[in-house]
């Protein structure tokens, strides 16, 4: 399963995550006969189908990606899973669903028990024929009466029917299911207040550059190795190839040593954004090793240096603000990149 950096990087991700900051933090499904809860708006910003929206939101469950609590219970007919289901009341002795439900009330002066529509209107008590006011009778429940058979029913039976299939059938048999509301776990919570780095951003202004965005991120290094970077833009004869570096801590010299080498060995030209940012010696590193590195804790200003940076291509000094150059670092030897690749993966996941 890809960690949650990586879906971060999906369209359809972004996406869902952006939906709910407009939606107070949740998602709630909608009823609807015909496909029973859906996520409509979902739907229609992700461009897929009921189905394949509800499996996506519980993908981005199982990843810890969102959150669910129990919205409603869903019934289904058993015979061909129609959500179009009406729920009836029915005689114990009979078996009709044409039950009337009947309020009783009793006078206290002579203990008349007996349905409100017996005292008339105004109130007489039928039994001793003095005026109901205020005081002299109580309301006292109910009883079910069906229609057809004239029994009085304590307690109906509870049935189903599937308005699809004719279909008559009981809870025993009948497909209950949990239909969810959706919000962010903690830690997406988190990666949200800190700022996330979308693609769509980053695509728009490549797009600005009259550049578009193509599917093969791979790349053959000169090492004979497969390389893939996250997007990939092509345009005026060049390719443009893009890493996002995202996480909880600033970026090290391990980091950077390692995206030099991916860097190096592919021989393309590569913009690696980073987020929340570098310490100082990666920030140097990066500057000697002349590579197009983004770095801000803000996501919008990650973008706005990444304008800049390709209104001005031929430059590929790191873009950074009020941070005095030091001393260019030589280029590291293979033996410094493989030993960078050769030790424990990074905190960083690109």
């Amino acid at each position: 399963m890809p960690n949650r950096v990586d879906y971060y990087k999906r369209s359809d991700v972004e996406a869902v995550i952006q939906m709910l900051q407009v939606k107070d933090g949740h998602l709630d499904p909608i009823f609807d006969l015909g496909f029973g809860y859906r996520y409509p708006d979902v739907e229609k910003v992700i461009g897929k189908d009921t189905e394949s929206t509800v499996k996506l939101l519980e993908e981005l469950y199982e990843a810890k990606i969102l959150d669910s609590k129990v919205f409603d219970m869903e019934i289904r007919c058993p015979d061909c899973g129609s959500p179009n289901v009406s729920t009836r009341y029915l005689c114990p002795n009979c078996g009709s669903f044409h039950i009337k439900k009947t309020f009783l009330r009793e006078h206290l002066d002579c203990g008349y028990l007996g349905p409100v529509v017996s005292y008339g209107d105004p109130m007489i008590c039928p039994k001793c024929e003095k005026p109901m006011v205020d005081g002299s009778y109580k309301n006292a429940g109910s009883i079910y009466e069906c229609a057809d058979c004239k029994k009085q029913i304590d307690t109906p039976f509870v049935n189903h029917w599937c308005r699809t299939k004719d279909y008559n059938f009981s809870f025993e048999n009948a497909l209950y299911q949990g239909k969810f509301s959706y919000f962010p776990t903690k830690d997406t919570s988190d990666d949200i207040e800190r700022g996330i780095i979308f693609i769509s951003p980053i695509t728009s202004v490549f797009e600005s550059f009259g550049m578009k965005r193509i599917e093969n991120t791979k790349v053959i290094g000169t090492s004979g190795v497969e390389l893939t970077f996250d997007i990939a833009y092509e345009g005026a004869g060049k390719k443009y190839y893009v890493d996002i570096l995202q996480g909880k801590e600033m970026l090290g010299e391990l980091d950077i040593l390692r995206e030099y080498g991916k860097i190096n060995d592919s021989m393309v030209e590569v913009y690696t954004l980073v987020s929340p940012g570098m310490e100082q010696s990666a920030i140097s590193m990066a500057r000697s090793y002349k590579m197009n590195v983004c770095d801000d804790s803000k996501p919008t200003e990650i973008i706005v240096k990444l304008t800049e940076m390709l209104k001005n291509r031929g430059n590929t000094m790191t873009v950074k603000k009020d941070v005095p150059l030091k001393a260019e670092k030589a280029e590291p030897s293979v033996k410094e990149v493989q030993s960078a690749e050769a030790k424990p993966k990074s905190r960083w996941k690109s």
